[in-house]
This record gives C-alpha cells, sequence and structure tokens, in this order.
C-alpha cells in the first residue's frame, strides 16, 4: 500500500514584522529568513495579514507579469548552456530559473541583461 503526502512550502510571516525599510533590523532579518528559505526550498510562501495595499500589490504583480512577457520576448536569445538564467514553459507552468539567484553580483548581471539603462521601479 502506498502512502500519499502532500508537499507543504514555508510560510514566512511578516504581518508581525513592524518595519521593512532597507537596513533596518527586522528587514535584515527577514532578507535572511527568504534567503534561505530561497536557497534550501526554491520557493516560499509570504504572508503580510492586510499589510499590503491593493495598489501595492496589483504593482507588485504587474512587474512579475512584465518579467515573464519578457522572457518570452527576448530569453530565446540568451537561453544557452552557460546562460545564468533559463526560461522554461510546459503545457501549465511557467519558469524562471536564475543559477546562484544569491548573489548580489548574479542578480544584478540578470537585472541589467533586461534593464540595461536601469529601473526604478525594481530597485
Amino acid at each position: 500500500m502506498a502512502i500519499q503526502t502532500h508537499a507543504k512550502l514555508l510560510v514566512l510571516d511578516f504581518s508581525e514584522v513592524d518595519e521593512l525599510n532597507p537596513g533596518t533590523k527586522p528587514w535584515l532579518s527577514a532578507r535572511k529568513d527568504v534567503c534561505c528559505a530561497l536557497e534550501d526550498y526554491g520557493c516560499f510562501v509570504a504572508e503580510f495579514g492586510s499589510r499590503v495595499p491593493l495598489d501595492l500589490h496589483n504593482t507588485m504583480f504587474d512587474a512579475v507579469q512584465e518579467l515573464f512577457d519578457f522572457f518570452k520576448e527576448i530569453l530565446r536569445e540568451v537561453n544557452s548552456a552557460g546562460s545564468l538564467y533559463r526560461y522554461s514553459v510546459h503545457e501549465r507552468h511557467e519558469g524562471i530559473e536564475i543559477r546562484k539567484a544569491t548573489s548580489p553580483e548574479v542578480f544584478r548581471k540578470f537585472a541589467n541583461s533586461f534593464w540595461p539603462h536601469g529601473n526604478d521601479r525594481f530597485w
């Protein structure tokens, strides 16, 4: 008899964090938790309770859509075995893999390939 289990995603709860401004102690702690979650699990669920205004929520998801749209148009040119990132599409799944994404240098190179003149909304 086989036992079926369902994988659970790690949940990081930021709803009680008072201040998430870059460089502050709560922000540094949250950043550490996020990096560990991404390194260990590859993803996580972020809980913010009612702290995220709808316009910020929509802006974030619009930016993600922009990123995936960009991949569809551009990444076919840069997908190679030596590339730091990869885009793949399956029947019901799109994915972006950024190798060594926790490295600031690698992530800046990734971001600069999309926005060579910068993107104030991204940084």
